[in-house]
């Protein structure tokens, strides 16, 4: 009994060591495999220290998606900390990113990349201006940093007042029925405080699909924005083209976290 209990004691202790073995080679190929992955990945001079945002529009099919920036470039998410169920197909977003590798030429992406963070743009719809409605949008003033249109989004970047914690302002952006004097299709961003303080300087995000704007076939429409700035009435005229212009320049844009608070818009 001594002796059969002796060799059975040996072989606990021959398969806890085979057991140890086995988990620590598998321990080494994982740290080797990765050390191979991110050798890859350094191959095309990028860090993982380094972080790139822009503006963009999500394309989703199933459980995967891939977004296309502003400024041209295709990011394909190899590693993301934003789970794809927050994500829609055309939602408008702010993205941060590291790039882990260049994609291969005849891909359809332009990066690999880390996703850090996805901003979900405001989005609203254009509505029809009236003078019965006019009161409702609210006539408070906003500094309009940028507007532009892609990928059929019109999109503001803006400065508002704003005061009380947790009081939503409201934007809109309106279209006359009637074009200016040169052809122009006339468009009013409205912003209302609902009178809240103008305490603090707040940044705001939103975009409008513009695909109602225009109905007719043309490969340019002419916009004119209006729009009030520290009580004046100002304009902003800008092009649309139907087949927007490919960038020819950089298509990525370093940032320092840049964070923008929109929040408080609806």
């Amino acid at each position: 009994m001594k002796t059969e209990q002796v060799a059975a004691n040996k072989n606990k202790s021959f398969f806890k060591g085979f057991t140890k073995a086995k988990y620590l080679f598998i321990a080494f190929f994982t740290l080797l495999l990765l050390n191979i992955l991110l050798s890859s990945c350094d191959d095309d001079g990028y860090s993982l220290n380094d972080l790139y945002g822009d503006y963009g529009v999500v394309n989703k099919e199933g459980s995967s998606y891939t977004i296309s920036t502003d400024l041209g470039a295709v990011l394909f998410p190899s590693a993301s900390n934003v789970s794809s169920n927050y994500l829609e197909d055309k939602d408008r977003v702010i993205v941060t990113f590291s790039i882990l590798g260049d994609a291969d030429t005849s891909s359809m992406y332009d990066y690999y990349v880390k996703v850090v963070d996805v901003y979900k743009v405001l989005t609203k719809d254009v509505i029809p201006f009236s003078a019965s409605i006019s009161d409702s949008l609210g006539n408070d003033p906003v500094i309009l940093d940028k507007a532009w249109i892609k990928h059929d989004y019109l999109t503001f970047d803006f400065v508002f007042g704003g005061g009380l914690p947790g009081l939503k302002h409201m934007v809109n952006l309106a279209q006359h029925p009637q074009k200016t004097e040169d052809g122009r299709i006339l468009l009013e961003f409205r912003h209302n405080a609902f009178r809240d303080m103008s305490n603090y300087a707040y940044r705001g995000v939103v975009a409008f699909p513009v695909s109602s704007i225009q109905t007719e076939a043309q490969d340019s429409v002419q916009l004119r924005i209006k729009y009030r700035e520290n009580g004046r009435d100002k304009q902003y005229d800008l092009t649309w083209y139907k087949d927007e212009p490919q960038n020819s320049g950089d298509k990525l844009y370093s940032i320092t976290g840049k964070r923008y608070q929109s929040e408080s818009l609806k």
